[in-house]
């Protein structure tokens, strides 16, 4: 009866003073996502004392069987499926919780081949309790591999993630030309390219050397370059002047002050002779062969200058004279 003692006292008295044995129970197995593995613990005679007779490492969660031996959750499921009674051991994951380990995490950097992460192998140096280590990982620890959260693609250590964060393609940056617009680093080009407003673009005008921001472009380009190609206002009454650069307007203007008034002389007569034409036909009928007055240079549609062509009387160099007037002799 007092060997059971003694032997328990024992063997809490080796676990108090964290004695490294060698135990043949211990690391049977890889360990795998359902373990804590063994060889973290600090006291190895504990970590014997709470692992999978299977596997040999300390289970995450524990179950026991019949003569209460601890099985973890991978390694008691081939006896649940042939329906040996495994149960939940609560008071074991208890015991666990409160095992002293150290963290495992090792610096990770994909970026190095093999040969250089056997040289810079490094661990971290947390030691804690289990039911602590979680936080830790989560948390704190510098080695721990986590995934960018830009691009989702690359893993690596926490401690490398900023210097990953400065060139992930992934990562919302600001517009490096200042527009205050958000876009993904990888869309750098595109953006200052095609889309920011603060891009310096050339003007299309030919012989226009300045370079206007895109946002303000449209309205340097048709409306102030010196150089965009406008009409002359006196279009509509016949100036022949459609496309003139609007540094050149001003000379323009001048060269063709008195061809400017003719072209607006030429409309008015046709315009009046029009309406001469409109009435006489009202009232008398214009009739062919009828020959009436004209000033002018362009011949309205329908008539003949009398000019000897084309059967017309030769009438230049003549004028109407009223029908009252006295020829005498």
């Amino acid at each position: 009866k007092n060997k059971p003692l003694y032997f328990l006292s024992e063997k809490l008295k080796s676990m108090a003073e964290g004695a490294q044995v060698e135990n043949p129970s211990l690391n049977k197995k890889p360990a795998t996502d359902c373990v804590w593995d063994a060889q973290y613990f600090q006291n190895q005679f504990y970590a014997s004392s709470l692992a999978c007779v299977e596997c040999g490492h300390v289970p995450k969660r524990c179950y026991m069987d019949k003569d209460h031996q601890t099985y973890c959750q991978k390694c008691s499921e081939p006896l649940i499926a042939k329906e040996i009674k495994i149960d939940p051991n609560p008071y074991a994951d208890g015991m666990v919780a409160k095992g002293e380990i150290v963290c495992s995490n090792m610096l990770t950097d994909p970026s190095k081949n093999d040969d250089e992460k056997k040289e810079e192998t490094k661990q971290c140096e947390w030691k804690g309790l289990v039911k602590d280590w979680q936080t830790h990982n989560d948390t704190d620890c510098q080695y721990a591999i986590i995934n960018c959260n830009d691009c989702c693609e690359y893993m690596a250590s926490r401690s490398l993630q900023e210097a990953h964060h400065g060139q992930c393609g992934f990562a919302v940056i600001k517009c490096p030309l200042n527009c205050n617009g958000d876009i993904l680093r990888k869309d750098t080009k595109d953006h200052t390219e095609e889309k920011c407003p603060k891009t310096v673009m050339n003007c299309t005008n030919e012989d226009c050397k300045e370079q206007p921001l895109r946002e303000v472009l449209d309205c340097h380009v048709n409306a102030e370059c010196p150089h965009r190609i406008v009409g002359c206002k006196y279009n509509e009454y016949g100036c022949p002047q459609q496309r003139i650069k609007h540094q050149d307007m001003e000379a323009h203007m001048d060269d063709f002050e008195s061809k400017h008034i003719q072209f607006q002389l030429d409309q008015l007569y046709q315009m009046m002779h029009l309406r001469v034409s409109q009435r006489t036909n009202q009232t008398s009928g214009v009739k062919p062969g009828m020959i009436q007055m004209f000033g002018g240079n362009v011949v309205p549609k329908g008539w003949l200058l009398c000019d000897g062509k084309s059967g017309t009387p030769d009438l230049r160099d003549k004028f109407v004279l009223n029908n009252n007037v006295d020829l005498g002799d």
